[in-house]
This record gives C-alpha cells, sequence and structure tokens, in this order.
C-alpha cells in the first residue's frame, strides 16, 4: 500500500490587502450644521431626538453597524420633514398632482416637488435667476 500523496500548500495571497484609510469625521463641522439646521427649522421633539440620536449613533465607534442605523435615523428625519412641510391634503389639491398607481398615498417624490416648487404647477414656478417661468 502506498502512502497518501501531500496535499499542496495553500497558495499564499500575493500581497496582503491594505485597508483603506479613512478621514474621522469632523463632528465640530457636524454638529455646527446640525444646529444650523435647528436654527433655520426649530425642529419639533420628534424630529429632534431623531437628529440627536443619529449623531450619537453615528460617533460610537463601538457599534458596528452605526453607519446603517444612521442611515435609517436620516431616513426617518427625512421623511418626518417631508411630510411635515408637504401635507397629503395640500400635494393633492395641487394642479399637477397625479395619484401614483403603485401606491394609495402621497410618494416622496410628489411630497419634494411640492416643497420645491411652492405647491405650483413645476411649469410655471419661476426659477430665482430667471426673469421668465420656465417652459419645460
Amino acid at each position: 500500500m502506498t502512502a497518501p500523496t501531500p496535499k499542496p500548500a495553500a497558495k499564499a495571497l500575493a500581497a496582503p490587502v491594505a485597508k483603506a484609510t479613512v478621514a474621522p469625521p469632523a463632528w465640530d463641522a457636524i454638529d455646527c450644521q446640525a444646529q444650523r439646521l435647528r436654527d433655520r427649522r426649530p425642529l419639533d421633539d420628534f424630529a429632534d431626538k431623531v437628529l440627536t440620536g443619529a449623531l450619537r449613533t453615528a460617533r460610537d465607534e463601538g457599534n458596528p453597524i452605526r453607519g446603517n442605523l444612521f442611515a435609517a435615523a436620516s431616513r426617518e428625519l427625512t421623511t418626518h420633514l417631508l411630510h411635515d412641510l408637504a401635507p397629503e391634503d395640500q400635494v393633492r389639491a395641487c394642479a399637477w398632482f397625479v395619484q401614483a398607481k403603485d401606491t394609495m398615498t402621497v410618494t416622496r417624490a410628489q411630497r419634494a416637488a411640492y416643497i420645491t416648487h411652492g405647491g405650483m404647477t413645476p411649469t410655471t414656478s419661476r426659477r430665482p435667476w430667471a426673469s421668465t417661468p420656465t417652459t419645460s
């Protein structure tokens, strides 16, 4: 009986993979922007708690999913602000509103359009740098 043939050694990687170097966030600048948001638009208690929680979570270097949680909190804050600035009944009252086929509610895009155009039809709202209404 012959001895089993030894398996070849696993090939080593050609070169070790270097970790990408990412600059740490500039928390002072981020805090300044958060305060500017609060100053420009005083937040209700819920929005303030979400913003505060999002920033605390983002700073928690021991949390391996802090980016995911920050993104979820940011989306929640955005949704809250969209609903506050573009109430469903006011969006539906716009001449340009057409109910989306895949939902029974007003979409995020429709709320954003309402906020952007001040409720006016996008083709008649004025561009701040132009003296005539947009045509497209």
